[in-house]
């Protein structure tokens, strides 16, 4: 269930809503970068990307970017991304190695380095704005959902947690979440829609992890299509513990769309 690591320094994941699609870097600097992507996407304005720096400090990184380009051809597409901020959870020193021996940045602003969500992020300053752009639709065993469906904006996220329907439990991967509600994948038998689950998900504000307490309903569901078992599941919540009605739960939310440290 975890996401998927990319192989080389060349390749780059890119963290979509319901799924990691690969990359291949064509073009690097320290604002941002080219990359070909073997399908069509529809990334939207802003996209999150996964990277494994191999260097003097290894370790993963995870980048927000605006996407100022983004070009189909031949069931292929490139874009064109500009960083917003970078997150690692191995902590400055990766990030400065990532920033200077692949990006190729001379001298990293010591004040754009802050710790949050388990690591630490790197901000860069804003040089123009994140220009909207229309999402594709997002496929589902019953077709395809167009975002006019959807009340709020779902926000991409790696996130492993656990599910719990009645007296039984199982692990899955939370693949992107909102204020209302999850999607999640997992390698078990999924449970039907209109089924009540508790999901635990851990969370890391403000430097003090905890568990918040998902309880909803089985909205919909989508079978894998390579195995017996499994697939995806979107839950709508029905009750938020979090110890603060909700509130922190919505913080948090709103900080990975804001890629924001705290």
């Amino acid at each position: 269930m975890a996401s998927v690591t990319p192989k080389t320094e060349d390749t780059c994941i890119l963290l979509m809503e319901t799924g990691d699609v690969p990359g291949q870097i064509l073009r690097k600097n320290a604002e941002g970068m080219r990359v070909h992507i073997d399908r069509v996407v529809s990334p939207g304005g802003t996209l999150k990307m996964a990277f494994h720096h191999h260097g003097s400090v290894s370790g993963p990184v995870r980048a927000m970017c605006a996407v100022d380009e983004s070009k189909e051809f031949d069931g292929r597409t490139v874009i064109e991304v500009r960083f917003l901020a970078l997150h690692s959870t191995a902590g400055q020193p990766c990030l400065q190695a990532f920033l200077t021996e692949f990006l190729g940045l001379a001298t990293p602003e010591a004040s754009s380095f802050k710790p949050g969500a388990g690591g630490v992020f790197y901000g860069f300053r804003a040089t123009r704005g994140v220009t909207p752009r229309p999402q594709g639709p997002v496929s589902r065993s019953t077709g395809q959902v167009q975002h006019s469906e959807r009340r709020e904006q779902r926000v991409a996220v790696r996130v492993p947690v656990v599910v719990r329907v009645g007296n039984d439990t199982f692990r899955a991967q939370a693949y992107n979440v909102s204020s209302s509600g999850i999607y999640l994948l997992a390698n078990e038998t999924l449970p039907p829609i209109g089924t009540r689950v508790v999901v635990g998900y851990p969370v890391a504000l403000h430097a003090k992890p905890f568990n918040v307490k998902l309880t909803g309903d089985v909205v919909w569901v989508m079978p894998a299509m390579t195995a017996t078992a499994g697939g995806g599941l979107g839950i709508r919540f029905t009750h938020i513990d979090d110890d603060a009605d909700g509130a922190a739960w919505r913080e948090y939310v709103t900080r990975e769309a804001e890629f924001a440290g705290g």
